[in-house]
């Protein structure tokens, strides 16, 4: 990972960007510590009870600004909506593994961690954020297969039924309706598709993703740097390549482009390597231990983590936002933090 934070820092030197340029990967930096922190495994039952009411919070704050203030997307004015309904999503599918865990241990508070599943999908639902509901049926199969052994009929029959439920009471009291977004999704696949209409959110998407192919394909090795990029997709917009209202985008709303288009092919390789090196952690984790150790739950939060932020990348730049480097990797130096501490502790 910090080799990631090494090539932006090479390309802001010696392409002379500005130091800003090195805010958001300086992030990996700053949690670090969080990785070697001595944690126990109390942490573990505190990072999910935190997870969880974080959800709830989300939830509430997304119904609050919806059903109160009459915001359009659920979140209020002041929030960047695709990234707050990304990270209530993860928060909730996090509460979901809080309830298994607690479930496993018998803990009596264990139905406050449904509540923060269900509060985090409304969250998201309420959002109208697209991209965050790719993950949301990957991510329940794997954690229901992870925790066969232990999924009743009647449990499964709640989590379902009420996944669909708020899918279903979402779609008659929401503007942005899971259901009718997918809708306009489709009819505006179809515009791009028969009429090249490039002035929809997924058209547009179509269009900046075509731009940064072309712009990939001149500089695939060394890419174009973050000024550089911009340059060039003002250049296409004046070649009537790229759509003249995309210029204004800093990213081209595709995290793995981005990072090929700015960074060139080792942008490219880093940028996964953040995703895939960890997921491979925590697979192994998740491969070794059993549902009763506390480290089988926080390994399976590290999988369930870098898939969802992952997915989030397709459409959007999730991490070119604070907000988006922030979450992603605090979380994920937390729990690599517990997962080290933890496992150390059971080796001795």
């Amino acid at each position: 990972m910090s080799a990631c934070f090494i090539i932006h820092l090479v390309y802001t030197l010696v392409m002379d960007e500005n130091i800003k340029q090195l805010d958001n990967p300086s992030r990996i930096l700053m949690f670090m510590p969080l990785a070697f922190y001595a944690w126990n495994k109390k942490s573990t039952l505190s990072l999910l009870r935190g997870a969880t009411w974080g959800a709830i919070i989300g939830g509430c704050i997304a119904s609050y600004g919806a059903y109160v203030l009459g915001s359009s997307r659920g979140f209020p004015r002041g929030y960047m909506v695709i990234q707050a309904g990304d990270m209530a999503m993860s928060l909730g599918l996090f509460a979901l593994i809080g309830f298994w865990y607690a479930y496993r241990k018998n803990i009596k508070s264990k139905y406050i961690f449904l509540l923060g599943y269900f509060c985090g999908i409304w969250g998201s639902l309420l959002s109208g954020s697209r991209g965050g509901w790719i993950i949301l049926v990957p991510a329940l199969v794997i954690i229901f297969v992870a925790y066969r052994q232990m999924v009743t009929k009647s449990l499964l029959t709640v989590v379902i039924i009420g996944t669909v439920g708020l899918v279903f009471i979402n779609g008659i009291t929401s503007q942005h309706s899971a259901i009718a977004r997918y809708q306009q999704m489709e009819k505006q696949v179809q515009s791009y598709e028969h009429e090249n209409n490039s002035k929809t959110s997924v058209g547009i998407r179509f269009n900046m993703w075509k731009a940064a192919a072309l712009a990939i394909k001149e500089r695939p090795l060394v890419g174009w740097g973050y000024s550089g990029a911009q340059s060039k997709k003002a250049k296409q917009a004046e070649e009537g390549i790229l759509e003249k209202e995309a210029v204004k985008y800093n990213h081209v709303h595709n995290q793995y482009l981005n990072d090929w288009l700015e960074r060139g092919i080792l942008g490219l390789v880093t940028g996964l390597g953040i995703f895939l090196v960890p997921l491979c952690y925590f697979c192994q984790i998740v491969k070794e231990k059993s549902t009763e150790n506390s480290l089988y739950a926080v390994a399976l939060i590290g999988v369930v983590h870098v898939l969802a932020t992952f997915s989030y990348g397709l459409t959007q730049g999730f991490l070119e936002h604070n907000s988006g480097s922030v979450f992603y990797f605090f979380v994920l130096m937390l729990l690599l933090g517990i997962t080290r501490s933890v496992y150390s502790s059971d080796e001795r």
